[in-house]
C-alpha cells in the first residue's frame, strides 16, 4: 500500500484463530495472525474474529490505529429454489449435518456430541417417536469406521450415512432435510450454515463461535453449548413435538439471509467500506 496508495484489507476467515490456541501448530497460527495486523484494515467474516482477537492479544495496543470491516460470505440466492416443510406430528423429521471425518474435522464438527445426543433420545422418546427421526450424514476421513460403529447401536432411530457427495447432491439433499445439525466445537463462518439459511432451515447449532451471526436462539433454530449433547438431543425432540416450528424458523431464516447474507446485502456492506475509505471506483 505504500507504493500504491491502495488500502490493503487482511480478511480473516476459517478456524485458525482456534488452531492457534488449542492446536501444536501454535507458532504457525500466531504467524497468521501478526501477519493480519501488520495491516490498517481487518476484516472478518463476522464478530466472532474481532471477540477472539481480544481475548488473544489481551492489549489495547495491538487495537490502535486498526479499523475493523465484517464481510460476511454468501452464497448466489438467485438459483436457489426452496421447499415448505409444513410438518405434522406423525411425520418424519430429517435432520441433517455434513463434515469432514479426518481427526481434527471429526472434533471440530461434534460428531461425537450428535451420537450421544441419539442415543441419549432412545431412553427418553417413545418407539414411535424415535421412528420419525432420520438422521442424513455425510463425511469421510480416517475417523469414519469408528463413526459407523458407535452409530450402528441405534435400535429406532434410521441413520443414512454418505462418504461423499457433489456440491449439487448436497444442495438437494439439503433442500428436502428438515433441521440442519451445526453442533461445531469450532466454526468460522460455515458456507454449509449459509447456503441452508438462504434455503430457509431450521438448525440446532452451537453459540459460541461464528455461527451465532447466522443463527439466533428460538429465532431461526435452538443454540447449544459445545459438547453439551444433552442440549442437543433436547432440542431434537423439541422438533419432534413442535413440528411447525420447523416452517416458522426456516421462514425466519429465509428472511435473515435477505436481510444480512444475500449479494445485495454484501454488496452493500463492501460498498459502505469503499466509500469510508475513499476509493475512486472509476
Amino acid at each position: 500500500s505504500k507504493h500504491t496508495n491502495i488500502p490493503i484489507i487482511t480478511r480473516v476467515h476459517g478456524t485458525f484463530p482456534e488452531y492457534t490456541v488449542y492446536t501444536k501448530f501454535f507458532s504457525f497460527g500466531k504467524a497468521f495472525i501478526d501477519l493480519a495486523f501488520k495491516t490498517q484494515y481487518i476484516a472478518t467474516t463476522t464478530h466472532y474474529y474481532i471477540d477472539f482477537f481480544q481475548q488473544y492479544f489481551q492489549s489495547y495496543d495491538p487495537f490502535f490505529n486498526k479499523n475493523f470491516f465484517i464481510i460476511p460470505n454468501t452464497v448466489d440466492s438467485r438459483t436457489i429454489t426452496t421447499s415448505t416443510n409444513i410438518k405434522t406430528q406423525s411425520d418424519v423429521i430429517t435432520f441433517f449435518q455434513l463434515g469432514r471425518m479426518n481427526r481434527t474435522g471429526y472434533h471440530q464438527k461434534g460428531f461425537d456430541d450428535t451420537i450421544q445426543g441419539l442415543f441419549y433420545l432412545e431412553t427418553i422418546l417413545s418407539e414411535e417417536q424415535l421412528k420419525r427421526i432420520h438422521y442424513i450424514v455425510i463425511g469421510k476421513g480416517e475417523m469414519k469406521q469408528e463413526f459407523i460403529n458407535k452409530i450402528s447401536g441405534l435400535k429406532y432411530i434410521k441413520v443414512t450415512h454418505y462418504e461423499s457427495k457433489t456440491n449439487n447432491e448436497v444442495k438437494e439433499i439439503l433442500r428436502h432435510s428438515d433441521v440442519i445439525l451445526l453442533p461445531s466445537r469450532c466454526e468460522g463462518m460455515s458456507m454449509f450454515a449459509t447456503e441452508a439459511l438462504s434455503l430457509g432451515k431450521a438448525f440446532i447449532s452451537t453459540e459460541n463461535n461464528g455461527l451465532r451471526d447466522l443463527i439466533i436462539n428460538n429465532y431461526n433454530g435452538i443454540t447449544i453449548r459445545p459438547y453439551d449433547y444433552l442440549r442437543l438431543a433436547q432440542a431434537m425432540k423439541f422438533y419432534i413435538e413442535n413440528p411447525t416450528k420447523i416452517e416458522e424458523y426456516g421462514k425466519n431464516s429465509q428472511d435473515l439471509f435477505n436481510k444480512e447474507f444475500s449479494f445485495n446485502a454484501v454488496a452493500l456492506k463492501f460498498e459502505a467500506i469503499v466509500n469510508m475509505l475513499g476509493i475512486n471506483s472509476k
